[in-house]
C-alpha cells in the first residue's frame, strides 16, 4: 500500500466514522490511536479496484508526514504552505493563537429554527486533523486556489514538479485522476489526491450529502461545450463547505456555511453559481432541488423512527432481566468501549463510558434494543442525522452457557452483519 492509495480513496477500507465521532463534535479517540485503528479496518471493497471514500487514509498519511519531517503535521502545513501564501486567516495547529471573528456553528430543528452547537474539535494534533482540521475563510481559500491553479498550469505545461516561488509541488501527480468514481458516464469522473475531477456537463456533489436525498444529482453545465472541474465538499455538524476549480479558465469558487442544514446547501449554492458564472442557459432548478432534498431528509428521519417502532411492536417479549446486559463491551482492538448501564429498571448506552454520550436503550425484542432519539434531540446533540434504522440497534448475544457476553452494533453501512463488541472488565485482550 502506498500514499497514493491512501489519498485517492482506493484502499477499500471500511469507513468507521462512528467509532471516532458521536455527539457534540466530540472526538472519541485520541490521535495516538490512528495507526492501530487503521490496522483493524475491514476490507469491504477490492484493493485498488473500487472507490471507497475514507478519511482514515488521510490520517495515516499525516502520521507518515510527521515521521518523515520530524515535526507535527500542523506546524509543517503552516510553515510550508499557509505562511508562504500569506494566509493569515487560515489555521490548523492548536498552538496558533485564537483568531477573532470566528463563525459559530448551527443546525436546524424541525421547525427550521437554528440551534447553536459546539464547534468541531478537529485540529492539528488531534485525530482526523489531516482529514478535516483546517479553519479558513473564503478570501484565503480563493487566494490559495488561485495560486494552486497557477502552479498547476505551469507544471502541466512544462512537465515539471515545481514552480519557482510556489509552495505547491508534484501537482501532475496530485491533480491527476487515480481512481474512477463512477462508470455511468463516458466523461471523466475520478478521484485525484484530495480532489474530484469531473468533466462537465455531469453531476457534482460526489463527496457531499445531497445525493442521499434526491433520486439523482442533476447534470451541471459550465457554459457551452465540455469543461473540467476540480471540486470537493466537506461537512461536520455545524459546518459545510464546497470548492470548485476550473483549470482551463482559472476560475475558482468557494462556499462556506456555518450550519449543517437539512441538505448540503453549500453544494447546491456552488452548483448554482457555476451555471451563473458561465452563463449556462436552462440549467437545473436548484431552488426546487434544495426544497425537495430538505423535505426528503426530514421524511427519512421520520421513517427511521417509524421502522424502529414497528420492530418494537412486532418483537418477542423480554427473556432476561436488564442487569444481565450491563457491563463494558469493547471492540476488537479495545479502543472503543460501549458501556451498558442498568439503573432503576432502565438501560442506557454510553460511548466510551462518557455521561455526555449517554442514550437510553429501548427494547425491540428479546435481546435487541435501540438508542434512537427524535430528530430534534439529534440536532441538539450535534449529530449527523443520516443513519438508518440498523445503525441504532444493539443486539446482545449470549454465550453457550446462556450468559450475555457480546453485543453487535451495525454502524458500518458496508458491513451488514455488524461489529462485535465483547464484554470484559478492561480493554486489554
Amino acid at each position: 500500500m502506498t500514499l497514493l492509495d491512501l489519498l485517492s480513496h482506493r484502499t477499500g477500507w471500511a469507513q468507521k466514522l462512528d467509532i471516532w465521532l458521536q455527539g457534540s463534535n466530540h472526538l472519541l479517540l485520541p490521535k495516538e490511536e490512528t495507526i492501530r485503528t487503521c490496522g483493524y479496518l475491514e476490507q469491504v471493497k477490492p484493493f485498488r479496484s473500487q472507490y471507497q471514500y475514507n478519511n482514515w487514509g488521510y490520517c495515516l498519511a499525516g502520521e507518515v508526514v510527521e515521521r518523515a519531517a520530524g515535526k507535527s503535521y500542523g506546524s509543517l502545513l503552516s510553515t510550508e504552505i499557509l505562511e508562504p501564501l500569506g494566509l493569515d486567516r487560515t489555521i490548523i495547529d492548536a498552538n496558533c493563537s485564537n483568531p477573532s471573528n470566528v463563525a459559530e456553528a448551527y443546525m436546524p430543528l424541525d421547525d427550521k429554527i437554528s440551534w447553536h452547537v459546539p464547534r468541531p474539535e478537529i485540529q492539528g494534533g488531534t485525530l482526523m486533523g489531516p482529514a478535516g482540521g483546517l479553519r479558513s475563510c473564503v478570501k484565503d481559500l480563493l487566494k490559495a486556489y488561485e495560486s494552486l491553479l497557477g502552479a498547476a498550469k505551469h507544471q502541466f505545461a512544462e512537465n515539471t514538479s515545481s514552480v519557482p516561488g510556489s509552495p505547491f509541488k508534484q501537482l501532475q501527480t496530485i491533480m491527476t485522476g487515480h481512481m474512477p468514481i463512477s462508470h455511468s458516464t463516458p466523461r471523466e469522473n475520478t478521484y485525484a489526491l484530495g480532489w474530484v475531477r469531473t468533466q462537465l456537463p455531469g453531476p457534482l456533489g460526489t463527496t457531499g450529502l445531497n445525493g442521499m436525498f434526491v433520486p439523482e444529482m442533476p447534470a451541471v453545465q459550465a457554459g457551452p461545450g465540455s469543461r473540467l472541474v476540480w471540486h470537493h465538499q466537506g461537512s461536520m455538524p455545524g459546518f459545510t463547505s464546497a470548492a470548485f476549480l476550473f483549470p482551463e479558465t482559472g476560475s475558482t469558487l468557494a462556499v462556506l456555511s456555518n450550519s449543517l442544514p437539512l441538505n448540503d446547501a453549500a453544494d447546491w449554492v456552488g452548483q448554482l453559481l457555476i451555471e451563473r458564472i458561465f452563463e449556462t442557459k436552462g440549467g437545473p432548478d436548484f431552488v426546487k432541488l434544495a426544497k425537495e432534498s430538505a423535505q426528503a431528509h426530514l421524511q427519512y428521519c421520520e421513517e427511521v423512527g417509524l421502522e424502529l417502532e414497528t420492530l418494537k411492536n412486532n418483537g418477542a417479549p423480554a427473556s432476561r432481566p436488564f442487569e444481565d446486559y450491563a457491563g463494558d463491551y469493547y471492540n476488537l482492538i479495545g479502543n472503543l468501549r460501549l458501556q451498558v448501564k442498568h439503573d432503576e429498571g432502565k438501560l442506557s448506552l454510553l460511548f466510551q463510558g462518557l455521561p455526555s454520550e449517554a442514550y437510553a436503550l429501548h427494547r425491540l425484542d428479546s435481546d435487541t434494543f435501540h438508542w434512537h432519539v427524535p430528530h430534534n434531540e439529534d440536532i441538539k446533540r450535534a449529530r449527523f442525522t443520516v443513519m438508518d434504522a440498523n445503525f441504532y440497534q444493539i443486539k446482545f448475544v449470549a454465550a453457550t452457557g446462556g450468559k450475555i457476553d457480546q453485543l453487535v452494533w451495525a454502524h458500518e453501512p458496508d458491513i451488514s452483519e455488524g461489529e462485535v463488541f465483547t464484554k470484559r472488565k478492561s480493554p486489554a485482550l
